[in-house]
């Protein structure tokens, strides 16, 4: 991370120490302090003009950003903003209107990212962990190694269902949700004349997904449309599924992925061009 992201992660609020440990020079964390990006509030400790008032006092107090509050904070994927932030404590460390990580010395994203696997609900922590793989944040091997040091079943079912080769949220949720449907889900399809199509369901169904920040000028629509001929024209059905369906209203977006599926069923399959 650069100075800016890391301070983000700790939530606007960021010491010395943790600056310096990152491999931040002194100059460039006093030329954010002269630049009026940082100010000083409290021994050793910096922070934005923006930071949570809250979130200044418990740093103060010894706490820190942890869990889904560091990883969501370090710019992934968002989903769900947890009601209470999660922070990092040594333990005796009295702390209310928080969920309370005992955690203590060096931590990193990939602490935060093993912790929202052991502490979230599988698929909030998968869109997180695959994020962060697909951004280039972190790598499959390191977040293994750093889970063979946990014993915890839920970080290795969480890890298992990572694909570096998603391409946005939710895409990565779309998949999850016709996987545990019982559908064979493939990522970023190439198709001869189309490029990639986002999924490809059982061999035979193409699936488009709007990201949440979709917008469509004349030459995207254009390309859609171009896209959208060549699959027809090979016999590919294809659905164009919006963020809206897939994210509140998934029981809707797999059965019209069933009754799609079974209305096609009987047209040969089009083997994907690798």
């Amino acid at each position: 991370m650069d100075i800016g992201d890391l301070v983000r992660a700790h939530g606007g609020v960021v010491r010395w120490g943790e600056l310096r440990d990152a491999g931040i020079s002194r100059a460039r964390i006093d030329a954010w302090v002269t630049g009026g990006h940082l100010e000083r509030v409290g021994h050793g400790l910096l922070a934005t003009a923006t930071a949570d008032p809250q979130m200044v006092e418990w740093r103060r107090q010894g706490a820190r950003a942890a869990c889904v509050t560091f990883a969501q904070a370090s710019g992934l994927w968002q989903w769900r903003v947890p009601p209470l932030p999660h922070l990092g404590a040594g333990r005796g460390l009295p702390l209310t209107d928080c969920v309370v990580h005992r955690v203590g010395g060096d931590y990193d994203l990939v602490d935060a990212l093993i912790s929202c696997c052991r502490c979230l609900p599988d698929v909030e922590a998968l869109v997180l962990v695959e994020s962060a793989v697909v951004l280039k944040r972190t790598t499959l091997g390191q977040l293994r190694e750093r889970a063979s040091t946990v014993r915890c079943a839920r970080v290795g079912r969480v890890l298992e269902r990572v694909n570096p080769l998603s391409g946005s949220m939710t895409e990565t949720i779309g998949r999850v949700c016709l996987q545990d449907a019982g559908f064979c889900v493939q990522c970023q399809v190439k198709v001869a004349g189309v490029g990639h199509v986002d999924l490809f369901v059982d061999g035979l169904l193409g699936i488009e997904v709007d990201s949440a920040q979709f917008h469509s000028d004349r030459a995207a629509y254009r390309e859609d449309r171009r896209r959208w001929n060549a699959l027809t024209s090979q016999g590919v059905p294809v659905l164009r599924v919006t963020y809206e369906m897939v994210i509140h209203d998934p029981e809707a977006f797999v059965s019209l992925v069933r009754r799609t599926l079974d209305r096609h069923a009987s047209a040969p399959a089009v083997a994907p061009d690798r």
